[in-house]
């Protein structure tokens, strides 16, 4: 691949539409999510078109995407689990890298309350207050990474070690930074939420496999989560029309969404949207900033690189990760979606090297 992205090569776009069509998806998901009658499957669309923008990947992956609570370390983990999020898996960091996912989950840190010396939260007057109080809520809430799945090796000649029925887990998870489109993700995830419905009162959603009472085999068939995008059924079949073109639901919803009336301008040279325009951008300028494809390989979750030795012969820690995505972002003109990070590790202190497993990345 050359060293730059070419404006004349086609298959991606040139920074000026990129910029264009990342504009228009923030401008759409930010009026649907002010409307008083909120439009969720609007707001998805446009929130889907721009994950698909920051993440590489394909809309039926990214429309699985899921949430939970991330903090630096177990003790912080089990102190915030005691302060209104039963409902919402709170991953410490190392549970984080080192979980089984098979689709990008948001991470978001809440701050937490002011626990006596039991872990109990205190109110303002330093009183102990009841777990699952709705007054914990109104902590603030920051989106601070995308929870990308690992790559596992695919090399001839080896087989996986398979632990408990399931192939174990051999490298880490990656952390890109959430920046704006996580922001509106978790706006979005509040808008839709019962009003006045209480963290005790709120629907169970599975939670982490380390959580107490439940099996390591049921745990790790079951998501781990809150599940964002719920107008995305995996039960509904797709159209016949859909099927003759290989076109799946997600990728014609955000094609729809971009070819409406009320649409992006198409970039020159193409008569219609499509996802792919969308999917291969950053990965393409992740390879021309570094000349690295290893690191495209990463970012963008590419299992084309699963039986490529050179990707296990290489090691990235998380601040270069989230250091070229930022600059490729940039260099695709999406710089927009990347504003509210400054390039550090979206987790302060974290590293993706130093605790078992060890990454070969």
């Amino acid at each position: 691949m050359a060293a730059t992205v070419t404006p004349f090569d086609l298959r991606y776009l040139a920074a000026p539409d990129a910029d264009r069509v990342a504009r228009h998806g923030l401008a759409r998901a930010e009026a649907a999510l002010a409307a008083p009658v909120r439009g969720h499957h609007d707001a998805e669309d446009a929130l889907l078109a721009l994950l698909t923008l920051c993440l590489g990947q394909s809309p039926a992956v990214l429309s699985k995407l899921r949430l939970a609570a991330i903090q630096p370390s177990s003790a912080d983990a089990a102190s915030v689990r005691l302060q209104g999020w039963s409902d919402t898996p709170v991953l410490s960091l190392e549970e984080a890298l080192d979980l089984q996912i098979d689709a990008p989950v948001l991470l978001v840190r809440p701050e937490k309350q002011p626990a006596n010396a039991t872990g109990r939260p205190l109110d303002q007057h330093g009183r102990p207050m009841a777990v699952g109080n709705p007054n914990l809520w109104p902590a603030p809430v920051e989106a601070v990474a995308f929870l990308v799945p690992a790559i596992q090796p695919n090399l001839a000649g080896t087989d996986a070690e398979v632990v408990e029925g399931r192939p174990k887990q051999t490298v880490r998870n990656l952390l890109i930074p959430a920046a704006e489109t996580g922001r509106l993700l978790w706006k979005y995830h509040q808008s839709s939420l019962p009003k006045g419905l209480e963290a005790s009162q709120r629907e169970p959603w599975p939670a982490m496999p380390t959580i107490e009472g439940v099996g390591a085999d049921e745990a790790f068939d079951r998501p781990t989560g809150i599940r964002l995008f719920r107008s995305f059924d995996d039960a509904a079949p797709p159209s016949t029309s859909a099927q003759r073109s290989g076109v799946s639901l997600t990728e014609r919803r955000i094609t729809d969404f971009l070819n409406s009336i009320n649409g992006c301008s198409l970039p020159a040279g193409h008569e219609r949207w499509s996802s792919r325009l969308l999917q291969d951008l950053m990965p393409a300028h992740v390879e021309a900033v570094t000349g690295d494809r290893t690191l495209a390989w990463l970012l963008s979750c590419d299992s084309a690189g699963a039986s490529q030795a050179r990707l296990y012969y290489t090691q990235h820690t998380l601040a270069r990760l989230a250091e070229v995505w930022v600059q490729a972002m940039h260099s695709a003109g999406l710089g927009v979606l990347a504003a509210a990070n400054d390039g550090r590790p979206p987790v302060a202190g974290t590293s993706s090297e130093g605790a078992p497993p060890e990454s070969p990345h």
